[in-house]
């Protein structure tokens, strides 16, 4: 546009038509079918949100449970027949989540919190571990660096 020395909105206005001919020309191509494939109507709204949702595959054990970014999930308990079995699990846009097993939507429950993995530190990086670990232990009357020092129970632990 520039070229042709197009600088306010409606020189390009004029233009656009003659672009999107010169466009088509260039880039253009002829539709394999000539049956017009849109649909007709637009899917219920729980259809969308299927297609919309994030899904991932899963493994149910025989305890009908699954696990899910740190959490353990479990099946509803009428589910019996999914048990040992591979699953889609789907999470919906408002956070929802349930799994695709067979054609059909399965509730599940959040079972229980993995406890986090223990943290290993080297004799180096263990005063700033235990800081980051126990920030209840540092209290604001201790002006020490290393308050968490004088927390009773870690002096034992360092003794012994």
């Amino acid at each position: 546009m520039r070229l042709r020395g197009i600088s306010d909105i409606e020189a390009a206005n004029r233009y656009t038509e003659e672009f999107m001919e010169n466009h088509n020309k260039k880039f253009g191509k002829k539709a394999s079918c000539r049956n017009d494939l849109h649909r007709k109507t637009v899917p219920k709204e729980e259809v969308l949100d299927a297609i919309l949702s994030e899904r991932y595959y899963r493994n149910i054990s025989k305890n009908l449970e699954f696990s899910f970014d740190n959490k353990v999930y479990q099946v509803a308990v009428e589910e019996k027949y999914l048990g040992s079995s591979k699953v889609t699990l789907c999470r919906f846009i408002s956070g929802e989540m349930k799994i695709w097993y067979k054609n059909n939507f399965v509730n599940c429950n959040e079972f229980k919190q993995r406890k986090k993995a223990t943290v290993i530190a080297t004799g180096k990086e263990l005063n700033e571990t235990i800081d980051k670990l126990c920030p209840e232990a540092i209290s604001k009357e201790i002006g020490e660096a290393r308050a968490w020092e004088n927390v009773a129970f870690l002096r034992t632990i360092d003794r012994e």
